[in-house]
């Protein structure tokens, strides 16, 4: 009787249906260059309601991989994602409707993982400092910038230094903005040399080497 309980166990074991997919093993068969499987495993999670999969989903329709590329069922699925509150949806939502212009509904999504994502931060800082789907707001906008600037930015850092130089949102200071405005332009970052030019025809002679040595010290610094 046992060993027919047993065989009997092991025969409805084998007759169950396979484990589906998690959404990682079908992120990691689309890093693969496997679309098909990830499609397979991510459709049916994504319909389920599971947000990494829904997040997964759409980076496949927005890039066009094992799908005709979608951008809006990418953003759908992004939306849907994010307002299960996944960080990762939020931000790659937020810079989609960045880069489509719709600046109100992309500071909403970029401003909710600014403190985590620098270039979130940077995006959300610029929109403040030109009123860009925000209401223009240099303290706000330094503060964002500031954050994504410590955290290596290097837009960020350009804006913020353009801020030290004109005192907006901030004391003015062109040692601090000519400081960085040197290593940026040394680093190649677009506009930093002709904003240090106009910078160093403000700053006394007296604060020079005040401003050459912050330089020096940032430049060790800085990644």
């Amino acid at each position: 009787m046992k060993r027919f309980l047993a065989a009997a166990a092991l025969a409805a074991f084998l007759t169950l249906p396979a484990i589906a997919g998690t959404p990682q093993s079908g992120w990691n068969a689309y890093l693969a260059g496997n679309y098909a499987k990830a499609y397979a495993e991510l459709k049916p999670l994504a319909d389920g309601g599971h947000p990494a999969a829904q997040y997964y989903l759409a980076t496949m329709y927005a890039h066009g991989k094992g799908l005709a590329r979608d951008e809006a069922m990418a953003i759908d699925l992004y939306r849907t994602a994010a307002e299960r509150g996944h960080g990762g949806a939020q931000f790659a939502l937020g810079f989609t409707l960045y880069q489509a212009g719709d600046h109100t509904d992309a500071a909403l999504w970029l401003s909710q993982v600014a403190r985590v994502n620098a270039t979130a931060a940077s995006l959300v800082g610029q929109m403040y400092l030109t009123g860009r789907g925000v209401f223009q707001d240099d303290e706000t906008a330094f503060r964002y910038l500031s954050l994504a600037a410590d955290a290596g930015n290097r837009d960020a850092q350009y804006f913020r230094a353009v801020m030290y130089a004109d005192g907006r949102g901030t004391y003015q200071d062109l040692v601090e903005a000519y400081a960085w405005l040197s290593v940026l332009s040394f680093r190649g970052h677009p506009g930093a040399e002709l904003k240090l030019e106009a910078v160093k025809a403000q700053l006394p002679e007296e604060d020079m080497y005040a401003a050459d040595a912050r330089a020096g010290t940032l430049a060790l610094q800085l990644p």
